[in-house]
């Protein structure tokens, strides 16, 4: 008999500090204390979004589609390590950690997340070698962003996660700053973390 040992994950407070690893379900059951977790969202230049539907057999959110890649933090792993590793593993994409625009962070309380959500600019050329971890993902297809909230308003149970308004405004802000060479700064972390 295989002897499975429990899955450790990066920890933090209400705070945003790193404490002691734990359990997923430790971390459930024990007040004021979240799991780390890395989203990213795949933007082309025409600044569609990369969705991808889970698989039978994926943890979460098994059968729907998403509009992100990403998963939870390992022991010790930062939140753009951990989203720098998960897109490597979903999609068999490398990316540099100076690639990945931070543009949302936060808590979710009813689930006890503490995320990072990142955008990256994937090129043609890169979307071409992409190669999705058929375990997790049987299928992916490019929307624009009112195709995906059209579809998030007609089939709600479809879709797990979020991509709310504030974050594709964002996004669609760093998409047009980076065009005429100025820098960018999320005004949603500016505005919970000041």
């Amino acid at each position: 008999m295989e002897n499975i040992l429990p899955e450790f994950l990066q920890i933090y407070n209400q705070f945003g500090q790193m404490l002691m690893p734990m359990t997923l379900e430790q971390a459930l059951a024990t007040p004021d204390i979240f799991y780390g977790v890395a989203n990213i969202w795949l933007i082309d230049k025409e600044n569609n979004l990369l969705c991808s539907l889970r698989g039978s057999e994926s943890k979460l959110g098994p059968n729907l589609w998403q509009c992100f890649f990403g998963g939870k933090l390992k022991v010790g792993e930062r939140h753009r390590e951990a989203a720098i590793r998960e897109l490597e593993e979903e999609i068999g994409l490398k990316v540099l950690p100076q690639d990945l625009v931070i543009i949302d962070k936060g808590f979710v309380q009813d689930k006890k997340r503490y995320f990072e959500s990142y955008a990256y600019c994937i090129s043609e050329e890169r979307i071409k070698k992409l190669k999705p971890d058929l375990k997790e993902i049987i299928q992916t297809r490019w929307l624009s962003l009112e195709q995906y909230n059209d579809e998030i308003a007609d089939s709600p149970d479809s879709w797990t996660g979020c991509f709310n308004f504030k974050q594709q405004g964002e996004i669609l802000r760093w998409r047009k700053l980076i065009k005429i060479g100025y820098p960018f700064e999320s005004s949603l972390i500016r505005a919970k973390f000041i």
